[in-house]
């Protein structure tokens, strides 16, 4: 499996599924020697402030709050696992995700499909969306990984 794979994604949320996808990221880029990208996608203003009329500098310096904090959220996970943070925005986290990952030249994007039925039939499915779209191979971890496993380095 070494050199397979040069550069992977893996797309996070504040999810235990997510962490366990990460963790499963992190063990095949190890195993690959492939460089590690953790990313997470925050919604547009747009999409944040949906409802309001018009936005108010309070609202867009919440909006700004937000994503300094889940900024530095980003960076503490990415460096527990020796990955590096990319904070992407967007209205449709799949999009985002999958137009990042052409740019950057992705092998492989790794994620967990978790979310739940009502928001599924909303937004649909971020895993599913991804799997399709992806310009690379895709892995879905389900869970998180065994006890046996070790993510030490």
């Amino acid at each position: 499996m070494t050199g397979d794979y040069r550069k992977i994604g893996c797309c996070i949320d504040d999810s235990s599924a997510a962490t366990g996808a990460a963790g499963l990221a992190s063990l095949v880029a190890r195993s690959t020697g492939a460089q590690l990208l953790l990313v997470h996608v925050a919604p547009t203003p747009e999409a944040a402030l949906v409802g309001m009329q018009g936005w108010s500098d309070a609202a867009l310096d919440a909006e700004e709050a937000i994503r300094t904090q889940v900024g530095a959220l980003l960076r503490e996970q990415a460096e527990k696992i020796g990955a590096e943070p990319v904070l992407l925005q967007g209205a449709h986290a799949g999009e985002a995700v999958c137009a990042w990952a052409t740019d950057e030249g992705c092998d492989l994007l790794v994620a967990a499909p978790h979310s739940g039925r009502w928001r599924r039939a909303a937004m649909g499915s971020f895993a599913g969306y991804v799997s399709v779209h992806a310009p690379c191979s895709v892995l879905l971890a389900r869970g998180a990984l065994p006890a046996s496993v070790s993510l030490a380095s």
